[in-house]
């Protein structure tokens, strides 16, 4: 199993590398909050002319995000862009907002993901493994959304949406 390992505010995950589609540099302004029925997405984002939901787990996991100096003293919450793998879940594309894409590595050793390590439901993680010697949380990225929660999606906004170029910041 291939893995595609990389970084949300420190902190390092992976997934199975046959849910990917593609990975993407973007800027934090082209990404347009969107409050969506499913908690944990929270954006979206123009995709080869297509409206692509952003899932960000920043929020939902509880991740801490460091504050970045910036040469010029600048300082803000996290770098200006991001990289964005798209991903397939159940026949939709989605993108997974990260800070940095890592590596891609084989699946050497898999550890049953822990009971009672996270308040969150055990279904977004599949498990543990160590990538040169640091845990890494393995993700079922398949199961972060559910049919009725894109049927709650889409039944809402309706498919046909066209992607607005205004960002609502």
């Amino acid at each position: 199993v291939k893995l595609i390992c990389f970084e949300i505010c420190g902190e390092k995950f992976a997934f199975n590398m046959t849910s990917l589609v593609e990975i993407v540099q973007v800027q934090d302004t082209e990404i347009i909050p969107f409050f969506s029925p499913i908690p944990i997405i929270r954006g979206k984002w123009n995709y080869r002319g297509d409206t692509l939901y952003i899932i960000d787990i920043r929020d939902f996991f509880r991740l801490e995000c460091h504050r970045i100096e910036a040469a010029d003293g600048d300082s803000s919450q996290e770098p200006p862009s991001k990289s964005v793998l798209v991903v397939n879940i159940q026949e939709r594309n989605l993108g997974l907002l990260t800070d940095v894409v890592l590596q891609v590595v084989s699946l050497a050793t898999f550890y049953e993901y822990p009971n009672m390590i996270s308040t969150l439901p055990k279904r977004y993680f599949a498990g543990v493994t160590v990538i040169d010697a640091e845990l890494v949380l393995l993700l079922a990225i398949e199961e972060f959304v559910k049919d009725y929660e894109f049927d709650a999606l889409f039944g809402q906004i309706g498919e046909s949406e066209t992607f607005s170029h205004s960002p609502m910041h």
